[in-house]
């Protein structure tokens, strides 16, 4: 697997740049008003998760990072706490990443280059702040702000401001080389780009026939993997987290249904700035349906729907017109909507929280839930059976079903009363009964225990070799597909074709991972017929292919090259500062870490994660640890901007 990683690494990199988000930059950027204030509170001993040589790593900095992560993973769904970070192991890398910042702080702190304090000013006037509608530097703006910042501590901001100049410089020289692209591949790629292949192509899967004492050792051997999950029954009272419904939305209800065009209302007040009269189309029941939108399918031709609480937003939807899809018989709706965003003020959720740890408190210490319950006025509720890969749970809001699992996936007994923060609401719950799992006998799973032991005799080095054997031969006798079957007809490979593609198109759907730039280097810029192989993709799978049709791009696709050109520049460019970031951290890490004191604050660390703690609350990052003694504010502000 490291082989093929290696092999495809620059493809890997291509695919991680389109389709994923790095979890933070650690070089430099613009301090929050937040970060430049609590400088002082970030020097305390206690406000640290560790040192590398000196070099402090902040818990602050690192529920920042944590908090930055979480937001990108939540947008268009939900949200993970400090603890499912932790679980999935993305909390780890924040801290690795953490680490390898602060080697390269050591590593250019070593060059000694002096910032003046007027660079660091300059630098200042770039934030977004001081910059007007045309992104043109604003003196107004500036002047107020050194106006209104007497009692700044500028000392620390221009020394924060300096640290982050030199890091830039440091970096800037460390990926100098990466701008070597040449124009030649660049135009290479950009007509790649546009350039449409169909191919034909077949997978190198000698047939594997495990033996029934290779099924029998693989059953033994991971009896619990085929363990049913264990089964627990939970009893809860639960805080609503829903916020107020605007007024707002009551009126333009109203407005709508007295003949305002609902169109000109959803642009003036919807908060989805579309501009398109809130228009979504042609919409038909999915099978996963959001609870707030089923409501919109409920709806005759005409009529408007009350605000109805989503995703802390109220949603209004009407329907214009209604048909029957021809191809699958299902009534669609044409609709539009209107969103007025509403959330629960933070103090009111404060409040709610701290009433949740009061009613588990009294739980545990009383005992007795229903008296606690009706102390409150609260109705407790038993949910359904469900295990840790229930999607849904009986008697229990959808929308909370993975917190509230997930908070009980661990749990062997009936205490204690936790506290579980939801989407929707804030749980007090506690275990009512739990039924383990068990192991099927190998009779009731046979079909697939055969499957893994297949899958596992694929991954031996005794597999691997025969696949490359055969892989070599056909590379050296074949000339196509077809001949394929007729050298070594034991293979029976199935020859399939790919719909068009181009060299920025990936044939996912086709179950083929082979980077299409391979695929191109291979047999792209060759004739119908051209064979080409052995490719190997992501998966460890090998491959050989034939072209069937390349249609060059049409005139009209060249009027977009010069942009092109541009953004594959910049993607190539980023592409090589990864691979020497990469490499430039791994030999830091073996030549640099291990001379250096590191030391890490692991308890802070297993608090600031919600390790060893029976509350799952959502980890908002709170309690950095006792501030250090404020030091008086030093160096002066700069000049007023003539």
């Amino acid at each position: 697997m490291q082989d093929l990683m290696r092999k495809h690494k620059r493809a890997i990199l291509v695919f991680m740049l389109l389709f994923m988000i790095v979890p933070f930059v650690f070089f430099f950027g613009i301090p929050s008003s937040a970060y430049v204030k609590n400088k002082q509170q970030q020097f305390s001993e206690k406000a640290m998760i560790g040192k590398v040589g000196g070099v402090p790593l902040y818990a602050q900095e690192f529920r920042g990072y944590l908090d930055q992560l979480a937001e990108r993973q939540g947008r268009g769904g939900e949200r993970p706490n400090y603890q499912e970070l932790d679980k999935s192991g993305e909390a780890e890398k924040v801290l690795k990443q953490m680490v390898d910042s602060a080697l390269i702080t050591l590593a250019e702190k070593k060059r000694k280059f002096d910032v003046a304090n007027s660079l660091a000013a300059e630098q200042m006037k770039k934030w977004r702040i001081f910059q007007d509608d045309n992104g043109k530097f604003n003196p107004e703006s500036w002047n107020e702000w050194v106006k209104q910042s007497k009692n700044q501590d500028w000392k620390a901001l221009y020394a924060d401001q300096k640290e982050r100049i030199s890091r830039r410089v440091y970096m800037d020289m460390l990926m100098a080389s990466a701008g070597r692209v040449l124009d030649k591949d660049i135009q290479k790629k950009v007509e790649d780009n546009y350039t449409k292949i169909q191919i034909k192509y077949a997978k190198i899967d000698p047939k594997v026939e495990p033996t029934e004492e290779d099924i029998q050792k693989q059953y033994d051997d991971n009896k619990e993997t085929y363990k049913t999950p264990d089964t627990r029954v939970v009893e809860y009272v639960s805080l609503s987290l829903d916020p107020p419904m605007p007024q707002k939305a009551l009126d333009l209800v109203k407005q709508a249904r007295e003949g305002a065009d609902f169109a000109k209302l959803a642009d003036e007040n919807s908060d989805l700035k579309q501009q398109n009269g809130g228009d979504m189309g042609w919409q038909s029941m999915r099978d996963n349906e959001p609870e707030f939108r089923k409501p919109l399918f409920d709806l005759k031709a005409g009529e408007i729907s009350d605000p109805i609480l989503g995703f802390n937003s109220y949603y209004i939807f009407k329907v214009e017109e209604e048909r029957t899809n021809e191809e699958n018989q299902k009534r669609e709706v044409h609709a539009r909507q209107i969103m007025i965003k509403s959330e629960l003020p933070k103090e009111e959720h404060e409040k709610l929280n701290d009433k949740a740890k009061a009613i588990s408190d009294k739980a545990k210490e009383m005992k007795d839930f229903p008296a606690v319950a009706k102390e409150y006025s609260l109705e407790i509720k038993r949910t359904g059976p469900f295990t840790k890969e229930s999607e849904e749970i009986e008697n229990f809001p959808k929308n909370d079903v993975r917190q509230f699992r997930m908070a009980f996936e661990e749990q062997m007994d009936d205490n204690p009363y936790k506290v579980v923060a939801a989407r929707s609401n804030i749980y007090v719950a506690h275990m009512m009964g739990l039924t383990p799992g068990i192991i099927p006998a190998l009779a009731d799973i046979k079909d697939k225990v055969r499957e893994d032991t297949i899958e596992a005799l694929k991954q031996k080095d005794e597999y691997k070799n025969k696949v490359k054997d055969y892989a070599k031969k056909i590379e050296e006798k074949a000339t196509s597909l077809a001949q394929i079957n007729e050298l070594f007809p034991e293979l029976a490979v199935e020859i399939k074709e790919s719909s068009e593609f181009t060299a920025k198109d990936y044939l996912f759907k086709e179950q083929m991972y082979v980077p299409p730039t391979d695929i191109f280097s291979e047999v792209g810029h060759g004739e119908p017929g051209t064979f080409g192989g052995p490719l190997t993709d992501y998966q460890g799978n090998t491959f050989f292919v034939e072209l069937l049709k390349r249609t060059p791009p049409a005139e009209e696709d060249k009027a977009k090259w010069d942009e092109d050109r541009k953004k594959l520049r910049d993607t190539e460019t980023r592409q090589a500062e990864n691979a020497i970031l990469e490499d430039y951290l791994a030999d830091m890490r073996e030549r640099t870490l291990p001379q250096v004191s590191f030391t890490t604050n692991q308890a802070m660390i297993d608090e600031i994660l919600g390790r060893n703690q029976p509350n799952e609350a959502e980890g908002e990052g709170t309690g950095e640890g006792e501030p250090a003694k404020e030091g008086e504010a030093a160096s002066s502000a700069p000049a007023p901007e003539k």
